[in-house]
């Protein structure tokens, strides 16, 4: 969720005149041994074992922003909205049932701003674990109008492996990327293990 916190701050500088450009984006590495092997102590490593692990990815992603007084006829798109939450039950080791607070909450803040929208694309900065699978279940039926239908999740880990911190800013790279082909909204959220959680949607 780091980015969109970051995300956050870039656009307030932005609105506020602050500044005419923002650069903003993320950088992590699950692959560099320090990192492969914490993983593989706290068994999350993907194994004939351990049928719910990760695949440790990495990857990096910036986007250039800019404010709407000084619009840029080359943007790939709008961030319409952003929200930031904090979920007061986080479960950092997983072992715990999600009860997807935090998640519910910021679905429900984005859509109480926009009354009505349904997404066109959805985007998930969460593994496909089963931890995180369950809590966007919930999510998912606790704000469905939101959602695109049929409900489908374009999961970064699916593809690329668990990208850390990077997630957020890879996603709405792709989320943005895809409604240069096929215009439209998408919704792009994230949670960290420790309970902070961002969300943003585009168009």
């Amino acid at each position: 969720a780091g980015f969109f916190h970051a995300l956050g701050k870039a656009v307030s500088v932005l609105r506020r005149g602050g500044a005419g450009w923002a650069l903003v984006g993320a950088v992590d590495s699950l692959c560099d041994l320090v990192s492969l092997k914490a993983l593989v102590e706290a068994d999350r490593v993907l194994s004939r074992r351990n049928v719910d692990g990760i695949v440790p990815g990495e990857g990096a992603a910036f986007l250039l922003l800019t404010s709407e007084r000084a619009p840029s006829k080359r943007a790939l798109g709008h961030i319409m909205e952003l929200a930031l939450e904090t979920d007061a039950e986080p479960s950092a080791t997983h072992e715990a049932v999600s009860t997807a607070t935090g998640l519910t909450q910021i679905m429900a803040t984005l859509r109480s701003l926009h009354p009505g929208l349904r997404v066109d694309h959805a985007f998930s900065c969460h593994s496909p674990q089963r931890f995180w699978a369950r809590e966007l279940v919930q999510a998912y039926l606790r704000n469905a109008e939101l959602f695109p239908e049929p409900f489908v999740v374009n999961h970064a880990g699916e593809f690329l492996g668990e990208l850390g911190a990077a997630s957020g800013a890879i996603q709405t790279v792709r989320a943005l990327a895809t409604t240069v082909e096929r215009p439209g909204t998408s919704l792009i959220f994230g949670a960290s293990d420790h309970g902070q959680i961002g969300a943003c949607l585009t168009e």
